[in-house]
């Protein structure tokens, strides 16, 4: 299946449709950050593309590639051949692969090893694994524990 939309600003291109991860916790579900809920999660494969602005409400594993942007409610993990060039924010973001762009954490970016950050960052909570790259700005952000989700500072007028 091939589609193609095309606007100003916006063209998406999906060579295959994204499937949803196994809730069965079979393999598709490995790549899914910890605390992800694998019955909200849709995965792309190795041969996948999407290209434009991607809204998703849940968990995303890419294995193939994401240019754009995405804005993702829960976890999304870019597995070690998966390529981002996207501004992504989302709750928690797990790279083993290579993200090229801006990214906004909610709670914790993990850098594993094998993974390639190039692009400023503002997170709550970081982690890199020996060998994992980082090559950017960070800004961190205190969260406050059990509160209404916002950095500390954000949480209303008066």
């Amino acid at each position: 299946m091939e589609t193609e939309t095309s606007n100003e600003t916006t063209t998406t291109q999906a060579r295959s449709r994204p499937r949803p991860v196994d809730a069965g916790g079979g393999t598709a579900a490995v790549g899914i950050a910890a605390g992800a809920n694998p019955a909200t999660g849709m995965a792309l494969g190795p041969r996948d593309l999407i290209q434009g602005k991607l809204v998703y409400e849940g968990d995303l594993t890419v294995q193939g590639t994401v240019e754009g942007e995405a804005t993702v409610s829960g976890d999304v993990s870019v597995e070690g051949q998966g390529t981002v060039k996207a501004r992504v924010e989302a709750r928690n973001l797990n790279v083993r692969g290579t993200l090229d762009g801006e990214a906004t954490v909610r709670e914790r970016l993990l850098i594993a090893g094998s993974g390639t950050v190039q692009g400023n960052v503002k997170v709550a909570r970081l982690a890199i694994e020996d060998g994992g790259i980082l090559n950017g700005n960070v800004t961190m952000e205190k969260r406050e524990s059990g509160g209404n989700g916002r950095p500390r500072g954000e949480a209303g007028a008066n």
